[in-house]
């Protein structure tokens, strides 16, 4: 088996996991609030039946992208599943760090509830692209992040990472973005990597764009 396959059914096996994650999650969720329910004199019934309808959509997804990628019996480690939350938090860090990037994130993303669904499988496979563009950025001299937007539109996530690049050699040469194709793939998204407009050879910059569809609602 080549190194290749090994990765990706790694990556398959890891994904998986964390769909059943999700989805137990999800479930759990709906015990909770129907259990609310059921009190006597509940205090806010809408509030929980929105609570169930939003977790019923979210694991009706992740269990139609669980049935899609499952290949196999691979085991792998387990490793607790990322959300938006720690995306935000991974980007903000490396502003703290002193690294001059501008965090944008649209307002949709932090409406809570009254936001549009997103699958844990989404939030966790833009953290998990965004973790390996930062460790690859931070490992190559004349290299660094820029700025950053997360917004969620029309259906899909979409994260841009604007790329600092005065390295010699393009970050087409550099970046290893197979692993994070090969996830992107899995859910049916794009990965994307372009030089930005005006850039010239003393200051390139490029941007790594990633595009997730949430799904569409049960």
């Amino acid at each position: 088996m080549s190194a290749q396959a090994t990765a990706t059914d790694r990556e398959r096996a890891q994904l998986v996991r964390e769909l059943h994650d999700q989805v137990t999650h999800a479930v759990s969720q709906i015990h909770v609030h129907a259990g609310a329910l059921q009190t006597p004199g509940a205090a806010d019934a809408g509030a929980s039946i929105d609570a169930i309808q939003i977790a019923c959509r979210a694991a009706m997804h992740d269990l139609r992208r669980m049935h899609a990628v499952i290949d196999g019996e691979a085991v792998v480690p387990y490793r607790p599943q990322p959300d938006l939350q720690a995306l935000r938090e991974l980007l903000d860090g490396v502003r703290r760090d002193g690294g001059g990037v501008c965090l944008e994130t649209a307002a949709a993303v932090d409406d809570g509830g009254a936001g549009p669904v997103i699958p844990g499988s989404v939030a966790a496979t833009a953290y998990r692209v965004a973790r390996d563009v930062l460790d690859q950025l931070h490992a190559q001299p004349g290299a660094g992040l820029a700025g950053a937007r997360i917004a969620v539109a029309g259906g899909v996530l979409r994260l841009d990472l604007g790329v600092r690049w005065t390295a010699p050699r393009s970050p087409r040469a550099q970046l290893d973005l197979r692993r994070a194709r090969v996830r992107t793939h899995m859910l049916d998204g794009t990965l994307r990597l372009r030089r930005d407009a005006g850039a010239n050879a003393g200051a390139d910059r490029w941007t790594v764009r990633l595009t997730l569809p949430l799904g569409e609602p049960a």
